[in-house]
């Protein structure tokens, strides 16, 4: 069963009608499409190219329906500085340089364009170029603009490929390749690998290396230890015990990932004691690690060349349990019912967020319908009514008396065993024996496309029964009550949102050692 979230259907339609008088000689009229196409170009900027170096920036394009595409760059304006591009399609005429573009709908198609320092140029000289998408049936197109500087610095490159994703399961040992160039016109005095691996992803502990473990990833800080010149790479390579060697920084997924997984490799140039405002510890063994600033911070040229990333799409078993519960009384008690859900699952459910950073936001949510015959007094915190005007979905916090109410999970995380609960004062009004309430993940009002389900429909849904025959199992008390049914499915909706608090800096103690060598040119990384 898929846990992906659900897309709503899109409708194609429309009404097509043709009326043709032909003459028998009369030729024949071109049909002009109407403008539908929209295209954005972007750039990198601003570029800082050194003096005796070759930079390389992108263009990215978004492109959608164009046809005849195509894409001018203008250097009428960039007179510190050569640019070309070996992009196939291109043609250079005067200050302008034309290529052709695929037509159609796409994204994330780049197009390289190389700088050198113009004969002449010096420190601080300034210029630009721009870039502009074109169609034939373009009804909206975005280009952009560059701002190039002539500078004199480390320019530290991450210089692996971008690579498909991957698939991995729990258990699995993955590695994040890394090689990083100085591209600059200086040294780099403190060249540094830094890895960011979402949570999921463990990291194998590294000597001279440093962790920082914040709520949704872990950073990770390896120095070189020594200056970087002028077109000079490494590439991080593992060694372990055994004497093997591994390309690529080493981890695990985790037993509860799920999901898209992401980490990140940083070429950096700022000093270790700058990664991190906690405290590191120095290493247990092997090459020592110092976070103090052994030289003045350099700036590196450019900024957007310092990344590489790889992905892993991990799939694990998702189950989340419905907790419904019994009661008994007369009419005018108030009967406590304890509702909730449990994670009996594999996978950690993960909250929204954006970068990293965390707002409160549900990891999951699950609704209570009220059974006949009774009536909310008390509504417990983390629960709100529900209420539909329309087609609208909204919630009223500390409003007793509905028939549905909707229940989050807080938290970054759901995890396996977790189990949340909410306490419920009900009113009997009516004695009705068995009277049944539904605890679920879906909103039954809802006419919202489920938004997640799990790998488990049985335990889904479960019943709150007050006064239960002796059939239905008496006596009172809190439980997994399954209800056979359909397939329900949260429909709270998630946001992003930052966790405050502290992180744990620490250094691992010895397990591998990291070996940097020399990448040869053009050898395969």
């Amino acid at each position: 069963m898929s846990r992906s979230l659900a897309t709503r259907a899109k409708r194609l339609g429309g009404i097509a009608s043709a009326a043709a008088i032909a003459f028998a000689l009369a030729p024949a009229l071109p049909v002009r499409a109407e403008p539908s196409a929209s295209m954005f170009a972007a750039v990198d900027s601003p570029i800082n190219v050194g003096i005796g170096t070759n930079t390389t920036a992108f263009v990215s394009l978004s492109v959608t329906g164009a046809v005849k595409a195509s894409l001018t760059i203008s250097t009428a304006r960039l007179e510190v500085a050569v640019l070309t591009t070996d992009y196939e399609g291109c043609v250079t005429s005067g200050t302008t340089i034309t290529c052709q573009l695929p037509d159609g709908t796409y994204s994330g198609l780049r197009i390289p364009l190389h700088l050198k320092a113009a004969d002449g140029a010096k420190v601080g000289d300034t210029g630009g170029f721009d870039v502009q998408p074109h169609a034939d049936n373009a009804a909206s197109v975005s280009g952009s603009g560059a701002t190039v500087t002539i500078a004199d610095g480390p320019d530290l490159v991450a210089d692996d490929p971008v690579a498909p994703d991957q698939t991995a399961k729990p258990g699995d040992v993955v590695w994040l390749p890394a090689t990083l160039r100085n591209l600059g016109s200086q040294p780099a005095r403190t060249p540094g690998f830094t890895f960011f691996l979402q949570h999921g992803l463990v990291p194998a502990p590294y000597d001279g290396c440093t962790y920082l473990e914040s709520t949704f990833s872990t950073e990770v800080n390896c120095p070189v230890g020594e200056a970087l010149d002028p077109g000079d790479g490494l590439t991080f390579v593992t060694e372990s015990a055994d004497g093997s060697r591994h390309p690529g920084l080493m981890a695990t997924v985790a037993a509860d990932a799920d999901g898209r997984l992401g980490a990140t490799f940083f070429a950096d140039s700022r000093p270790a004691a700058m990664r991190s405002a906690a405290q590191a510890k120095k290493a247990s063994g092997g090459r020592k690690y110092s976070a103090a600033a052994a030289a003045e911070p350099q700036h590196d040229l450019n900024g957007y060349n310092n990344a590489a990333s790889r992905t892993w799409n991990v799939d694990n078993f998702v189950d989340v349990a419905s907790i419904g519960a019994t009661a008994t009384g007369q009419a005018g008690d108030t009967v406590k019912v304890t509702i909730g859900v449990k994670n009996v699952g594999r996978a950690s459910i993960e909250a929204s967020h954006v970068y990293g950073e965390y707002y409160g936001e549900p990891s999951w949510a699950y609704f209570f319908t009220v059974p006949d015959g009774t009536s909310v007094v008390n509504v417990p915190g983390g629960c709100q009514a529900v209420w539909h005007p329309g087609d609208d979905e909204g919630l009223q916090p500390n409003t007793p008396a509905r028939p549905l109410y909707a229940c989050l999970v807080r938290g970054a995380y759901f995890t396996p065993g977790q189990a949340p609960t909410s306490e419920f004062d009900l009113r009997i009004t009516k004695v009705i024996p068995n009277a049944t309430g539904i605890v679920s993940f879906n909103d039954p009002a809802s006419r919202q496309a489920p938004e997640r389900t799990d790998d488990n429909a049985a335990n889904d849904v479960a019943q709150v029964v007050i006064n239960p025959t002796a059939a239905a199992g008496g006596g009172s008390g809190t439980g997994f009550l399954p209800v056979t049914g359909a397939q329900t499915a949260m429909v709270a909706g998630v946001g992003a949102a930052l966790l405050a608090g502290g992180a744990v800096l620490f250094v691992m103690a010895r397990r591998r050692r990291v070996v940097l060598v020399t990448p040869r040119d053009g050898e395969a990384e």
